[in-house]
């Protein structure tokens, strides 16, 4: 599969919960040369639109790009509707669907197979922890205000895509940021 990697894309909806227990499905492309992942978009409800759509655009980004996919690895999914193939038929990306209850087939999103991605994920799960407990004890206002800086910045950081979570300036200034704005919503 590496000396096939400039070829193969995998494709796949990553579920997360918000901090108010909204669930959201995230449409995510990962190139396997580089594992870099791009992010489509985002709905509570993925619609056969939006998702056409996005896959669009993904072929636009590529065709610009000058990349030379040839094959994209997909679930079975009933989230993607039959356009979305139609679109990577026309442009000629064959789609590829793994296996059954194949996780790894994709080498994609399978929980513990990099330790950048546990890291990612624990570090995701202790913040909203901590800002959730946060949330609770200072009202509505501050959460949705904290809920939406928080999901800004990690759409923010998943695109960028670095193999290990290596906190910039600017990271470092959205948490005293943040942290500030709590402390001055207390009082």
């Amino acid at each position: 599969m590496r000396s096939q990697a400039d070829a193969l894309l995998a494709c796949d909806f990553i579920e997360t919960v918000t901090l108010t227990g909204q669930r959201q499905y995230i449409l995510a492309i990962i190139e396997h040369a580089t594992r870099r992942v791009r992010m489509l978009g985002t709905a509570a409800h993925p619609t056969a639109a939006r998702v056409a759509q996005a896959e669009r655009n993904l072929v636009m980004d590529l065709e610009e790009a000058g990349a030379t996919v040839e094959y994209l690895i997909r679930d079975r999914d009933a989230k993607f509707p039959p356009l979305f193939d139609e679109i990577l038929a026309h442009k000629g990306i064959q789609v590829v669907l793994s296996g059954i209850r194949m996780p790894q087939m994709s080498g994609f999103g399978v929980p513990g197979c990099d330790p950048g991605s546990m890291f990612l994920s624990l570090a995701y799960r202790v913040t909203r922890r901590v800002l959730g407990s946060v949330a609770v004890l200072f009202g509505r206002e501050v959460s949705k205000d904290a809920e939406l800086l928080v999901l800004r910045h990690e759409n923010a950081v998943l695109r960028r895509q670095i193999v290990r979570v290596r906190y910039e300036p600017a990271d470092r200034f959205w948490f005293a940021a943040l942290s500030s704005l709590i402390a001055s919503a207390m009082g």
